[in-house]
């Protein structure tokens, strides 16, 4: 009968190798990820809105948080990773990236440049910045499922009266999401596993509210430096020079090596 060639091809036949994949797991403390994504919501009003936010997760965990933004520059990557590392309750030792212009200015195989202010935030930080492969998106696929979960869950999920409202609702979606919803990764709740992994974190050198992020200008013609659209005068003594603009929320301070040349607010009175 058949089912006796069958049963005796069966014997003779090498079988294929099974794929060596199986899902990477990191230690407590180890590594975290981060990325940026977008969703256009729509109010009661039907008023649309482009969100961006900011993604970030640590892997053993998977504890994760979800900040909105206004858009994907160095220092909104920046001030997204402090109100993570603040969220978290302190820093793991890597933290991995997409290639955007933001972080890697330019990739030659493993070598790769990061942005000069990124550069020096992540060093000042002190945690260890990785830059994945480029079309490689299983090397974050833990903030790549965050990205997907948060537009599904959250973005999807909830009908919104305004701005105020989405905000609202998203804190209290991030308690449901890392304190009351079992990963299916884990078979636990990310707060759970995070009693394990908090003290594993680093605490952040940086003070949360007052830090700045280091720039670097040439003073023009005209004694003034530029920087996110405002001008900032230096002084016609340092025309063609090169400064370091330590630049915080409010305020803009300008040095040349070690000595202070001018500080100004970050938006003027008049707006100018």
């Amino acid at each position: 009968g058949k089912s006796a060639v069958y049963a005796a091809l069966k014997e003779q036949r090498s079988l294929p190798a099974k794929a060596g994949i199986v899902r990477f797991e990191a230690v407590a403390g180890e590594f975290s990820q981060h990325d940026f994504g977008e969703y256009t919501v729509r109010y009661q009003d039907q008023s649309r809105e482009r969100i961006q936010f900011f993604g970030s997760r640590l892997k053993f965990s998977r504890l994760m948080r979800v900040r909105l933004v206004a858009d994907q520059t160095t220092e909104t990557v920046c001030h997204s990773l402090v109100d993570a590392f603040v969220y978290f309750g302190g820093m793991p030792l890597i933290c991995v990236f997409d290639n955007p212009k933001t972080i890697v200015t330019r990739r030659d195989g493993k070598r790769i440049q990061w942005q000069e202010t990124f550069g020096h935030f992540a060093a000042e930080c002190g945690f260890a910045p990785h830059a994945c492969w480029p079309r490689r998106p299983r090397e974050k696929g833990a903030v790549e499922n965050l990205i997907g979960f948060a537009q599904t869950s959250f973005f999807k999920a909830f009908q919104f009266k305004d701005r105020r409202d989405l905000e609202e609702k998203l804190e209290h979606w991030h308690r449901w999401a890392n304190d009351e919803r079992v990963s299916r990764a884990t078979g636990e709740t990310p707060r759970a596993r995070y009693m394990l992994e908090a003290p594993r974190l680093k605490p952040m050198p940086l003070d949360p509210s007052g830090f700045t992020l280091r720039h670097t200008r040439i003073v023009r013609t005209d004694g003034y430096v530029e920087f996110g659209e405002r001008r900032y005068f230096a002084g016609f003594e340092h025309v063609g020079q090169s400064l370091t603009l330590r630049v915080g929320e409010r305020e803009v301070r300008l040095w040349k090596a070690t000595a202070h040349v001018a500080t100004h607010a970050r938006v003027p009175l008049n707006g100018r």
